[in-house]
């Protein structure tokens, strides 16, 4: 197990013990690594974002969540926790969150910030950029798991 859950609820919790020798499936997740001699492959661990506007900020959490989580399941990755960010209105700002994202991957919990989007790190490049590279800076990441990020407008 790598969540604690009974190891059946997730897919990444799946025990997926490989005889020493086996081949690396062509479908296998570049982000993945194979085992060796039997060994259980190890998983990622990536921290999710969401941010909502006020007004559907639920419905929108949850679909960004999923979205989030069928990416981990496809790349190998396992989300550790999740930062969730509601933006007031005219603010335009969503600092709390994205602070307590770079508190965490300092702390070594994570060095992967999973975001359906980039545009739900903020809306103005130049804040965001700044933040990407204080997250590189940690030896973190930014990855992008929507539409845009498989190539689709």
């Amino acid at each position: 197990m790598v969540c604690g859950c009974d190891g059946t609820t997730h897919h990444a919790c799946k025990r997926r013990a490989v005889p020493a020798g086996t081949a690396r499936p062509s479908d296998w997740p570049v982000a993945l690594a194979w085992p060796h001699q039997g060994q259980e492959p190890s998983l990622i661990p990536a921290l999710g974002y969401v941010r909502g506007n006020t007004p559907r900020a639920f419905t929108e959490s949850e679909r960004q969540r999923k979205n989030i989580s069928a990416w981990a399941d496809r790349t190998g990755h396992l989300m550790v926790g999740w930062v969730e960010d509601v933006l007031t209105d005219g603010t335009g700002a969503n600092s709390a969150g994205l602070e307590e994202l770079l508190t965490r991957v300092e702390s070594g919990e994570a060095k992967v910030v999973a975001v359906e989007e980039y545009h739900r790190l903020g809306r103005l490049r130049g804040p965001v950029n700044g933040w990407i590279a204080r997250l590189e800076g940690l030896g973190g990441r930014v990855a992008q798991t929507g539409k845009a990020a498989e190539g689709v407008e």
